[in-house]
């Protein structure tokens, strides 16, 4: 991505884990926002997303404080069967959205992101967790959506969503897709490729 409109202010706060390995990469680097687009966007880096572990693994390898019984390979099944790299971001569009009002957002955006799905999820969630149990991250309370990737539970469309909480734990649930997301709902995204 090229970021020609503004100055860009990066912090580099650690690493991700890069096929087993560490990688030191440009973590969280803002975009601010043009008046008339209130959207923050950060790109947090290249994430592996090793679908061969299947999506019961990468939940148990996020090590979440909290796991929703709703989260399951059934409810989200993972359609790849590899392991790949995917360039991801945050973005949280500074006033209320809908799901649908959110994706059409993210459509329109100059980047050439997608909605994350919830295997990109999860593997984001595991690549937090790598940074936590080496000292690397102490997260400030954040939550990330996945709008790629959705399940009808007891008759109601839900997405998958990892939140942190006060004390620096992780947790994994899901949202109605039907909400009105917050001015500071974060997605996940990925750039496409």
């Amino acid at each position: 991505m090229t970021v020609t409109r503004r100055e860009i202010v990066s912090f580099c706060i650690g690493a991700l884990v890069t096929g087993g390995m560490f990688e030191t990469i440009e973590l969280l680097t803002r975009v601010p926002p043009e008046p008339e687009d209130p959207a923050i966007f950060r790109v947090v880096g290249n994430v592996v997303v090793d679908d061969t572990l299947g999506l019961d693994q990468m939940v148990k390898a996020g090590r979440y404080h909290g796991v929703n019984s709703d989260i399951t390979a059934k409810n989200f099944p993972i359609a790849r069967k590899d392991k790949h790299a995917e360039r991801m971001a945050v973005i949280a569009f500074g006033r209320p959205v809908t799901s649908d009002e959110a994706i059409a957002l993210i459509a329109a955006r100059t980047e050439g992101i997608r909605p994350a799905t919830a295997d990109e999820l999860f593997a984001f969630g595991m690549a937090i967790e790598k940074l936590r149990e080496n000292d690397k991250l102490s997260p400030p309370r954040r939550i990330a959506t996945c709008l790629g990737q959705s399940a009808i539970i007891n008759g109601k469309r839900v997405v998958p969503e990892i939140w942190s909480v006060d004390y620096g734990d992780w947790n994994a649930g899901t949202e109605s897709w039907d909400s009105t997301w917050s001015s500071r709902r974060r997605f996940l995204v990925v750039f496409k490729q």
